[in-house]
């Protein structure tokens, strides 16, 4: 896997190493000059680590406080007392999942979250997640205080970053973000992913799972407790999981190492160092049309659907080899929380994220029409390789990323009512991209993947249709501040960022395009305001404007056809941020029972909405510009309180998402305007029981997700539907070392059998549409993946 090879990264890993290493001198200088080495029990208090019956005071709104007494129904729902829409998944709920969920997979029932999978087991790539009909590439993903998106694509790869044993919560801000948090691109929202802290005492936990479609997972960690009187923990972790695709050929594979130290140097002062080493191997499904979906349901149990598991001597573009995708990443974390005095605090993040991934398609060219970018060019070949005058190939599209930055801010108290927050992000990153052709020989293997395996012509020029190095360079400035009235009970927070994004590249194929640059400035400023009306009730309120980025893969550069050396994709360097305005009003109340229910509106401007497309035999991102659109509706959160074990759990959402603006095609218009917006389900809902009663326990969900467009003329959609997903446990008597030891079953899509999970290629119109000025505009049939049908998994833990 190791064949593809960048230069120019040393100098990265250096500079990032260099600011790693300074934040925790800075860091360490500082505890030292203010606090004692060893902490108190009345700093353990101040620190957070609090008994069930204590809680913490929320000084800054934006922070997400969880406190000892919030934990309801198994973790599906928290007290929450920011000034926006908030929902959680802690560590218990997630303990009642399949440990091969994904974390997509585990917050698929938090309210107005569409989440589809192409597996039960968190292994596909293809992992689709929007909320309040905002897509994934629009909602930022916060990991350990990291950037969680993909650069290029801005998808998040949940399951590149940690195993589910050691999360210890995943919150969800539907139509708001966080104003301190490093992310570019949250017009809908943001996901922060929490990584538990190690043990203060020696230990560890071993897992082993058994499922279908030989679904496997093994997983130990080893706790060091305290090293010595130092205050210095840690723990490290691996896990390896693999499973068949449920339909055809093809196994997939993930390692992944997780490591965490934390330093605590009393008077609230910590550092946490968190790593993470993801190695992916993912074997895919092929997009399909809605019709082929219900001929293959009715005619053969879908059998016809799946990718060729032998190659056929007349060659084939659908070998399912040609498609597993490899994805490699390295996450660096390094967490300095620092208490400067009583009223002031720094924290500053440093982090370096390392991507390789290999995105395959299978594909064929003629040897008389082969281009690199828009040359023409004679390829050199082995005379074998020639099947009916084509030679068939993986597309090979190979990238190298390098991502590192810093997240700094600083806390004050001017008054016992009054904070302030004020901070600076810097964030670089760069993508080199290589296309190549790597040929198929008479069994369907490829000599190698890579350059160094490349059709070639002559002159050592390759066949390609992408080429090109990119980078992009984020400053963003941030403060707002926090004034309370009426003893705490309003809270009026203020606050802005300001981003100054820049991007900029070189295209290295033959053609129009050679170097390009853009650059975006954007305030984003935001108002929210909270009202204890009571001790039980709370009132809460938000303006908040947000901003999403240009894709970068997808915006500014050519990526050209190899049998044509047309442009199929021509980069755009005037693209626009999308850009939201969105206003909520929420009411929480939390007594006999407890609720979280609000009503939300957002006006987005300069809409994309992510799509896939083949270029070359290669399934990538691609964006289709749909204008404004207005997004209203409600969401619902409640669930009881625990009686005799059991325990009451639904939420529901109702969305109302219309076009604003008539669709440009060529030199006509689409009449889109007051069309019902893609991916945007009607209504939506979760209904969850949970029992908990010491040895026993068990949870069972319910999922509705509705029908949803999948063109942006509204004349195909995608078919709703509900799915239930069962979990039953018992906890087990300590053996001597064998402690907490703990069976589990978990049955996934217990009552639906194959369904369609999430549109995959978003089209303009399925049909052929006349436009406003008169012109037939073509319509292309919508794409779509299928969904992990029914799965059973059971899994064993101890701790020691």
């Amino acid at each position: 896997m190791k064949t593809y090879t960048t230069q120019g990264s040393t100098s990265m890993k250096c500079l990032t190493a260099i600011t790693i290493v300074m934040a925790n001198i800075a860091a360490g200088q500082a505890f030292a000059q203010s606090t004692p080495a060893t902490p108190s029990k009345d700093d353990q208090v101040q620190s957070g680590r609090v008994t069930n019956s204590e809680e913490i005071k929320v000084t800054n709104p934006e922070e997400i406080v969880i406190t000892g007494t919030n934990r309801l129904v198994g973790g599906l729902m928290k007290v929450q007392r920011a000034p926006q829409a908030v929902s959680s998944v802690g560590s218990d709920a997630i303990s009642l999942k399949t440990p091969l969920s994904s974390p997509t997979q585990l917050i698929s029932t938090i309210p107005g979250v569409n989440a589809g999978s192409t597996d039960a087991y968190g292994l596909a790539i293809r992992n689709y997640v929007s909320i309040r009909g905002f897509d994934q590439t629009e909602i930022g993903w916060l990991v350990e205080g990291v950037p969680g998106i993909d650069p290029a694509t801005y998808n998040p790869y949940t399951e590149a970053y940690a195993d589910n044993e050691n999360i210890s919560d995943i919150t969800v801000m539907a139509g708001n973000s966080r104003l301190q948090d490093p992310i570019l691109n949250a017009t809908g929202g943001e996901f922060i992913q929490s990584i538990r802290d190690p043990s203060n005492t020696f230990g560890g936990r071993l897992t082993g799972s058994l499922g279908s479609f030989k679904g496997r997972r093994g997983f130990a960690r080893v706790d060091s407790g305290e090293i010595g009187n130092t205050g210095l923990t840690s723990f490290l972790s691996y896990s390896r999981t693999g499973g068949d695709v449920y339909i055809g050929p093809g196994h997939s594979t993930r390692d992944h190492i997780d490591f965490k130290a934390k330093k605590d140097w009393g008077n609230s002062s910590t550092s946490t160092l968190f790593v993470s080493y993801n190695d992916l191997v993912n074997a895919r499904l092929p997009i399909i049309t809605l019709a082929t979906f219900n001929a293959a349901d009715t005619a053969n149990d879908f059998s016809a659907i799946p990718y060729l598991g032998t190659y056929p001597a007349t060659g084939s573009t659908n070998y399912f080899r040609s498609y597993l995708f490899q994805r490699e990443t390295v996450m660096v974390s390094n967490k300095n929380d620092i208490t400067l005095s009583d009223t002031t605090s720094l924290h500053i993040t440093p982090y370096f994220k390392y991507t390789r991934s290999v995105s395959p398609g299978g594909t064929s060219v003629v040897p008389t029409s082969a281009y690199n970018g828009a040359t023409r060019i004679t390829p050199v070949f082995d005379p074998a390789l020639l099947v009916g005058g084509r030679i068939y190939a993986t597309n090979n599209q190979l990238a190298k990323q390098y991502q590192y930055g810093v997240n700094a801010f600083l806390e004050h108290d001017f008054s016992d009512t009054n904070h302030l927050i004020l901070g600076y992000w810097y964030d670089k990153w760069d993508d080199r991209v290589q296309a190549v052709l790597n040929p198929l020989n008479t069994n369907g293997e490829v000599g190698g993947i890579g350059p160094n395996y490349a059709l070639r012509a002559a002159d050592g020029t390759a066949i390609s249709g992408s080429d090109f190095k990119i980078e992009t360079e984020i400053n963003q400035l941030f403060i707002g501040d926090t004034q309370s009235f009426i003893d705490n009970r309003l809270q009026i927070t203020l606050g802005t960022k300001y981003t100054i994004y820049q991007a900029s590249g070189t295209n290295y194929l033959p053609g129009s395009q050679a170097g390009f640059k853009a650059t975006i400035k954007k305030w984003q400023p935001r108002l929210s305001v909270s009202f204890d009306a009571t001790s039980q009730i709370q009132l809460y309120g938000n303006v908040v404007m947000n901003a999403r980025m240009p894709l970068p893969i997808t915006t500014y550069v050519n990526v050209y056809n190899v049998s044509t050396g047309r442009p199929t994709v021509v980069g755009n360097t005037a693209a626009e941020a999308e850009t939201s305005v969105g206003e909520q009003l929420g009411l929480r109340y939390h007594g006999a029972f407890n609720l979280d229910a609000n009503l939300f509106h957002v006006k987005l401007q300069n809409k994309q909405v992510q799509s896939l497309q083949s270029i070359n035999g290669t399934n990538l991102q691609a964006v289709l510009s749909a204008g404004g659109v207005t997004f209203k509706g409600a969401t619902a959160e409640v669930s009881s309180h625990r009686y005799a074990g059991f325990s009451l759990y639904a939420n529901a959402q109702y969305l109302d998402a219309k076009l604003d603006d008539n669709l440009p095609v060529g030199t006509d218009f689409l009449p889109t305007r007051g069309k019902s917006m893609v991916l945007s389900p009607k209504w939506s809902y979760n209904l969850g029981l949970n029992y908990d009663r010491g040895i026993l326990f068990g949870s069972a969900t319910v999922k509705h997700v509705g029908s949803q467009f999948s063109t942006l003329m509204n004349d195909e959609k995608m078919p709703g539907f509900t799915t239930l997903d069962l979990s039953v446990g018992a906890r087990l008597p300590s053996v001597g070392f064998v402690q907490h030891p703990v069976i589990s079953a978990n049955f996934i899509n217990l009552t639906k059998g194959k369904y369609i999970a999430s549109v995959a290629t978003i089209q303009n119109a399925s049909n052929n549409t006349i436009g406003l000025n008169g012109s037939t505009i073509a319509g292309t049939k919508p794409g779509y993946y299928m969904a992990a049908p029914f799965a059973a998994t059971v899994s064993l833990s101890i701790d020691f």
